[in-house]
């Protein structure tokens, strides 16, 4: 069963809100349901996303990728940049993340998304 699956309604429609704005701008968006996260791609390229869903809030966590000063330049997010990045990997491919939990943050999120990490992809 996918973290998805598993977590409050209002997380999981979080995450639904979130692909479904996003694919309105990337017609062959997909999405991939994992153990722990959800993977946002588009076929044939990296993926530029993965959410994380709550079991008790009714949030979700997004890990970016993209440049760590143009992810923070984001304005309606609070994007936080990892503690500690190593040269290869998960860290440096997906440096930053931050939280999806209104209709702000969820515009501010897509915009992010669209202008930072899925060219990076």
């Amino acid at each position: 069963m996918s973290a998805h699956a598993k977590a409050i309604r209002a997380s999981r429609e979080m995450c639904d809100r979130l692909h479904k704005r996003l694919a309105e701008q990337i017609p062959d968006l997909a999405r991939e349901y994992t153990q722990q996260w959800c993977a946002l791609f588009e076929p044939r390229r990296n993926r530029f996303a993965y959410v994380s869903h709550r079991l008790t809030d009714d949030i979700i966590e997004v890990w970016c990728s993209g440049d760590v000063d143009k992810l923070r330049a984001c304005k309606g997010i609070d994007v936080r940049p990892r503690n500690r990045i190593r040269d290869k990997g998960w860290e440096k491919q997906f440096p930053a993340r931050f939280e999806v939990y209104n209709d702000e943050t969820l515009a501010a999120a897509v915009r992010c998304l669209l202008s930072v990490s899925y060219p990076a992809s």
